[in-house]
């Protein structure tokens, strides 16, 4: 957000009526208009609990809204055999619907991978958070109605037939002026 000692800058250097001072007045305008447009915002005191934290950054990152947030482990530490305390991370975890059907539906010989950390900020907090993916499945035998997919048409049925007004041969003759040979360009068109 500019302010007034870039104002006070722009007016030195371009002048009260530049173009430079109008894009200031502009940003002025629409910046705190901006503020408030996010309908999704982030609170502005951040949660300091890492579990509230991770919930709100999962929740953010999810395209469904009817995600589900587990929380499968909470942050917790306890002091090992040689008296040094062992800290145990949180896991936070969330799934659609349709996330669970598949997860239902997957071969347990088939290997889940673990892939990140990615990171993602909240404000000026960086959360790392990780995805399971696996490779896709082999396609079954399930047959597709061609009415019902919009991808692609699984049958094409054009009438190709050639009306009687079609010319099956183009023939062009260029040149042929002050003793010039022609060009004669011909095409079969089946």
């Amino acid at each position: 957000m500019p302010d007034v000692e870039t104002k006070t800058l722009l007016t030195q250097i371009f002048g009260v009526k530049s173009h430079p001072m109008r894009k200031f007045q502009r940003l002025l305008y629409w910046f705190p208009r901006f503020k408030h447009v996010n309908p999704y915002p982030v609170p502005q005191p951040l949660p300091s609990d890492p579990v509230a934290l991770a919930q709100l950054g999962l929740q953010r990152i999810a395209n469904d809204l009817s995600c589900q947030v587990t929380v499968y482990q909470e942050p917790r530490s306890y002091l090992g055999p040689d008296a040094l305390e062992i800290r145990l991370p949180h896991i936070v975890g969330i799934q659609s619907p349709d996330q669970r059907e598949l997860l239902a539906r997957h071969d347990c010989r088939r290997p889940v991978f673990v892939e990140g950390p990615f990171p993602l900020w909240l404000r000026r907090t960086c959360v790392q958070y990780y995805i399971l993916r696996s490779d896709p499945a082999a396609k079954e035998g399930r047959t597709v109605d061609p009415e019902r997919n919009f991808y692609y048409p699984l049958e094409m049925n054009f009438d190709l037939e050639r009306d009687l007004g079609d010319d099956d041969e183009l023939d062009v003759e260029e040149g042929n002026r002050d003793g010039e040979r022609g060009v004669l360009w011909s095409r079969q068109v089946p």
